[in-house]
């Protein structure tokens, strides 16, 4: 059951994760191998490197209405010595839907 939800996350992937996941696969950033949407207990990280044990969460627009979950969660993996790299993509450009500035360039 949770496998075919870590599928269907894998498939549906937001464009900030598609361009990171190319920056992080086959081990092209440091060396490092990570994985996407991978499971650790009751929860999905966006991507997580094992031998390093931490996880890259890119935080949507989905993730300002789940503030109080996303922070129970970081808790949940902190306490399995898993540190959590937490990221809010660029805001898009008007009509482009992609990237435009970040959010702290103001």
């Amino acid at each position: 059951m949770k496998r075919e939800i870590v599928r269907q996350l894998r498939r549906g992937q937001t464009m900030a994760e598609q361009k990171m996941w190319w920056h992080l696969r086959s081990r092209a950033f440091a060396g490092y191998k990570f994985c996407r949407q991978f499971l650790i207990g009751p929860f999905v990280a966006d991507f997580c490197c094992r031998s390093r044990k931490s996880i890259v969460e890119l935080d949507g627009g989905h993730h300002a209405e789940t503030e109080d979950y996303d922070n129970l969660r970081t808790i949940y993996l902190e306490q399995r010595v898993l540190r959590a790299l937490r990221d809010r993509p660029a805001l898009p450009s008007p009509g482009t839907g992609e990237g435009g500035r970040r959010p702290d360039e103001g």
